[in-house]
C-alpha cells in the first residue's frame, strides 16, 4: 500500500533554498490510495509540504537489478513542494519532502508538472513470488490537473509528462556515491558567482573538493544574492567568493581525479567557470587529477541550478566526497 495526502491550505508567502522543514499537523482533506500495494514492512512517519506549498514535482530512489542477487525495485518516492503564489516552472521556491525510505539504490532524475500540481498516481507493483524474489512497488506513475484538464478520465490523459530545465553537464565525473536534490536560484536570478568547500590536503584519507555554493543575482554586478547549493560532503571549508566581472556563469569544468586503484581517490578537485562575455573563474581547490573538457554553453542567460553527485562518509574506507555536478540553465 502506499499513500498521498490532499491538502488544504494557506499560501504563506514563506520561501526557502533549500528543503523545507517537514510538517506533520497541516490540515488535509483527503488521502489517495492504491489497492495494489504489497504488504511486506510497516507505515511510517507522514511528511507534508508546508503550509501553502503542493507538490509539483517527484523522484524515485530506485535499486537496479543485481542479476541473480536480491532485488529491491523502488525503494522511495521524494516530493518537490512549491509556492503556489510563485511561477511554478522556475522552481526558485521549492523544498522536498519523503517519508521513509529504503537504504538501497539512487534519486534519478526529478519529474516536473508542466503546470499545476500532482493530483492523483499509478504504482506499478510485483505480486508475491512465492520462492522466488519479491520486490513489491518498481515505478510509479503521477497525474496532474491543469488549468485545461478540467476532468480526468483516465491515466492516459493526465499522464506527467516531465517539465525538464536545460542542463549542461560534463564527460569526466566520477561515479561513487549518488545524487542530490536539484537547487535552484529564485525566479529571475542567476549564478554570477561561486564558492567551493575544499578539504585542504591532509596526512590521511583526502576528498578535496566536497561542494559548489552558487551566488544568485536578479542583475549583472548586484552584490545582493540567495545562495544556493545541492547536496555537500561533511570535510573542508568555504572558499571565498569569485564573482562574474559582468554577465552570469554560463558553463563549467571539472578538474577531476581518476580512480587509483589502491591509492588514495579523491574524485572532483577543482572547477573553472565561465562568464558571459567570456571571462574565466578559477576556483581555490586542490590539484590532483585533471581538467576535462568544458560543459556544454547555457544559450539562456545563465547557469540557474545546481545538482551535486556525492559519496557519503564510508567510515574507515576511501572517501571521496563530491563526485560529478549537473548544472541549470534559464532564459
Amino acid at each position: 500500500m502506499f499513500s498521498l495526502l490532499a491538502i488544504i491550505g494557506h499560501a504563506s508567502g514563506q520561501s526557502t533554498d533549500g528543503p523545507p522543514e517537514r510538517s506533520i499537523d497541516r490540515p488535509y482533506r483527503s488521502e489517495l490510495t492504491v489497492s495494489n500495494g504489497g504488504t511486506w514492512g510497516s507505515w511510517r512517519s507522514k511528511s507534508m509540504c508546508p503550509v501553502g506549498k503542493y507538490a509539483a514535482g517527484f523522484s524515485l530512489r530506485v535499486k537496479g537489478s543485481v542479476g541473480g542477487g536480491d532485488d529491491t525495485a523502488l525503494n522511495g518516492i521524494r516530493l518537490y513542494c512549491v509556492d503556489r503564489s510563485k511561477n511554478l516552472q522556475s522552481k526558485g521556491f521549492l523544498g522536498h519532502i519523503e517519508s521513509n525510505v529504503g537504504k538501497v539504490g539512487v534519486w534519478g532524475e526529478d519529474q516536473w508538472c508542466p503546470s499545476g500540481y500532482l493530483t492523483a498516481f499509478q504504482l506499478k507493483v510485483e505480486s508475491p513470488q512465492g520462492d522466488g524474489d519479491d520486490t513489491a512497488a518498481n515505478n510509479i506513475e503521477l497525474c496532474v490537473r491543469s488549468t485545461l484538464l478540467r476532468t480526468v478520465s483516465t491515466f492516459k490523459d493526465c499522464r506527467l509528462s516531465a517539465y525538464k530545465i536545460p542542463a549542461v553537464t560534463v564527460s569526466n565525473g566520477m561515479n561513487w556515491g549518488s545524487w542530490g536534490y536539484k537547487s535552484m536560484c529564485p525566479s529571475g536570478r542567476y549564478a554570477a558567482g561561486f564558492s567551493l568547500r575544499v578539504e585542504r590536503p591532509i596526512d590521511g584519507d583526502d576528498t578535496a573538493l566536497n561542494g559548489i555554493r552558487l551566488y544568485c543575482v536578479d542583475r549583472p554586478g548586484s552584490r545582493h544574492f540567495n545562495s544556493i547549493e545541492s547536496d555537500v560532503g561533511g570535510w573542508g571549508e568555504w572558499t571565498d567568493v569569485k564573482w562574474c566581472h559582468s554577465g552570469y556563469l554560463t558553463a563549467f569544468q571539472l578538474r577531476v581525479q581518476s580512480h587509483q586503484g589502491n591509492g588514495d581517490d579523491t574524485a572532483a578537485n577543482n572547477s573553472y567557470n565561465i562568464c558571459t562575455g567570456g571571462f574565466v573563474l578559477e576556483g581555490d581547490g586542490t590539484n590532483w587529477g585533471n581538467w576535462g573538457h568544458w560543459s556544454p554553453t547555457c544559450h539562456g542567460r545563465g547557469i540557474c541550478g545546481i545538482k551535486t553527485r556525492i559519496e557519503e562518509s564510508q567510515g574507515r574506507q576511501d572517501d571521496t566526497a563530491l563526485n560529478d555536478v549537473i548544472m541549470f540553465c534559464c532564459d
